[in-house]
């Protein structure tokens, strides 16, 4: 291996090159493979593309690629819920978060199908916090304006965030400052609310 690492060198190109003939090293050519079953699951050969995920899935979990792998599993949890197969579909999808959990600002699709699963197998409260744990975390990263439009069009029920909280009370507070002259300005510009109305 070592003389192949020179010869390498020498001739300018990678000790995979000259072993395999391929630019590609092993995660690269896992990336590779990941991204034609991913286009075989949707235009092509269905079931032999989700053979292809699962060798893969398989040969990811072997090299410690934790993100390949969840990939893999995740494109066969999508699978499986377009054929209505949802536990099976709620199965994979737990287990590609335990290894690599992707963000809902990246893929909504995916909570937004792992939440009708958890819908369609009755298991309303999952699916409730499943809303919720979408909803902060768009919030902590997109801008406020478009957190409510973003999660609409995504299928995500924003409304269900107040099951969550006390009335009157944001279940995540954020200090608001307000100097007090201004607030004692605002006291004397209110009329007094009326008793009985």
């Amino acid at each position: 291996m070592k003389a192949l690492r020179k010869l390498a060198a020498t001739l300018g190109v990678s000790a995979d090159y000259l072993e395999t003939g391929s630019e590609l090293d092993a995660d690269g050519a896992r990336e590779l493979r990941l991204n034609d079953a991913q286009l075989a699951l949707r235009f092509g050969d269905a079931e032999s593309a989700e053979q292809q995920l699962r060798q893969l899935y398989e040969d990811a979990l072997k090299a410690s690629d934790r993100g390949v792998a969840a990939r893999a599993l995740i494109a066969l949890a999508l699978a499986a819920d377009d054929r209505g197969e949802h536990a099976a579909a709620v199965s994979q999808f737990e287990q590609a978060f335990e290894l690599e959990r992707p963000s809902p600002l990246e893929r909504m699709d995916v909570f937004a199908t792992l939440g009708r699963a958890y819908g369609a197998l009755g298991h309303t409260a999952r699916e409730i916090a499943l809303d919720q744990e979408c909803l902060y975390e768009l919030e902590d990263r997109v801008p406020p304006t478009l957190t409510g439009e973003t999660l609409e069009a995504c299928g995500v029920k924003s409304s269900r965030r107040s099951s969550r909280e006390a009335p009157g009370k944001s279940a995540r507070s954020r200090p608001v400052t307000t100097s007090s002259s201004s607030a004692a300005g605002r006291r004397r510009r209110e009329p007094p609310l009326a008793v009985g109305t």
